[in-house]
């Protein structure tokens, strides 16, 4: 690896030993978000935006429910020979309880989610503007590199730079993953606006910050629920742009998303438990429960899942194929508070599916989720529930049907499940 200087918010190409992870059949998914996508330019194909999407679902099942968040995809002739993608992110004054600093856009919809926070402004048309019509962060990728599209792992060109990984390394740093710092002298500044991660990791004693980013021994943990420890480049020199940005080389899957660099042929598409302890690292976990006042979130498993069983108008399988248009925008009719209240995490006992839009909708019975091109959906073409409903008692709930013992649904895919005081949320997803 050189000591050039590099920048923070470009997925960088490399000649790094190939590597090549597929996605596991099983797998953990948690959370409950939505990826919006606004495509700028007139050449992006469907192979284009069907490959981008792909990496969002992916992206998708790796982060803890937030409101929908929206990306601006276009390509552009980046001067940079190594830079596949260029990543640009939004922040926004930040007056909560917890900062008076401007942070990034994508971490105050988590934030919004976890304290049920809903910020105020002058104009209803000024909240939907924020929340649900304006970017949250910029993609642009390279047009002078010759990327691989394919979204079969075994077909990818040993020459190409496989385009879902990159995207998926773009996404990762849209959501908080790049330190936004400089160095001077023996000191590490982080800039104004920061985001969440740097926030975190960095303190206001620059020199101490300097020392960490050269120390060979600096990590990110996970808060709560593990005691996991992962490497992050911090041997001297300081590197702008690398150091305290990627996790160290190593033959370890469960950082290989985020270490440095991509070469020709390799491919990635596990992305690791490493994200899920960065996410937590980041205070993107619930407050720790005390009493029955705190929320517990647990992840799922896709061993777990229920085939729909529900009535068809004929008896013959369908394929679930990805959507390579974009969604398009609510009505809008929809105010602002209808926004925020049809996407929150936490809802009101009941039945919901996921919708394209991020919002939730109530149903009754499985049988009456037959709008196949409504819902939103993973990489598998599962429907993604959410099932909120009353704890009376250690593995038992209770709900409009009566009294469930919990062990005759191990079959039921949880993607999340919140226990809220006596309320428990689970989250299911079905295959249709």
């Amino acid at each position: 690896m050189g000591f050039a200087q590099k920048n923070p918010n470009i997925v960088y190409a490399s000649d790094n030993s190939k590597i090549k992870l597929d996605l596991p059949s099983t797998r953990n998914v948690y959370g409950g978000t939505i990826i919006n996508v606004k495509y700028k330019g007139t050449r992006i194909s469907y192979t284009q935006k069907g490959a981008f999407e792909y990496a969002c679902k992916l992206v998708e099942e790796n982060i803890p429910t937030t409101f929908p968040i929206n990306i601006t995809v276009e390509f552009e002739n980046l001067q940079d020979d190594d830079c596949l993608a260029l990543v640009e992110t939004y922040s926004v004054p930040f007056d909560t309880p917890i900062s008076n600093k401007r942070i990034d856009k994508v971490y105050l919809k988590r934030y919004a989610q976890i304290y049920d926070y809903m910020p105020n402004f002058n104009k209803d048309e000024d909240g939907l503007k924020f929340f649900r019509d304006s970017p949250d962060a910029k993609i642009k990728f390279s047009s002078r590199v010759k990327y691989d599209y394919n979204i079969d792992q075994s077909k990818i060109d040993s020459d190409k730079y496989d385009f879902i990984t990159v995207a998926i390394k773009a996404l990762l740093k849209v959501v908080g993953f790049s330190l936004k710092a400089y160095s001077s002298g023996n000191t590490l500044i982080a800039l104004t606006p920061s985001n969440q991660y740097t926030s975190t990791i960095l303190s206001d004693d620059v020199h101490a910050n300097y020392n960490l980013a050269i120390s060979d021994s600096a990590y990110i943990i996970p808060r709560i629920h593990s005691y996991n420890k992962w490497l992050l480049v911090s041997k001297p020199p300081y590197r702008q742009g690398i150091s305290l940005n990627y996790f160290v080389d190593s033959p370890d899957k469960e950082t290989a998303i985020m270490q440095y660099g991509l070469s020709k042929g390799s491919y990635i598409r596990y992305i690791g438990n490493s994200i899920q302890d960065f996410f937590s690292f980041c205070d993107w976990d619930r407050p720790i429960a005390t009493g029955f006042e705190g929320l517990y979130v647990y992840n799922a498993n896709t061993q777990n899942v229920i085939p729909f069983q529900g009535n068809t108008k004929d008896n013959q399988s369908h394929e679930i194929f990805l959507s390579n248009t974009t969604i398009s925008s609510p009505q809008n009719k929809e105010s602002y508070s209808s926004y925020i209240y049809s996407r929150r995490e936490i809802e009101e006992n009941g039945s919901y599916v996921l919708l394209q839009d991020g919002s939730w909708q109530s149903f009754n019975y499985l049988e009456d989720l037959n709008n196949n091109d409504k819902y939103a959906r993973t990489v598998d073409g599962y429907l993604r529930l959410k099932i909120i409903s009353n704890i009376v008692d250690n593995g038992i709930i209770s709900n409009s049907e009566g009294i469930i013992n919990t062990s005759s649904l191990k079959e039921g895919f949880y993607i999340l499940s919140i226990f809220n005081g006596n309320n428990r949320v689970s989250e299911l997803k079905w295959k249709k």
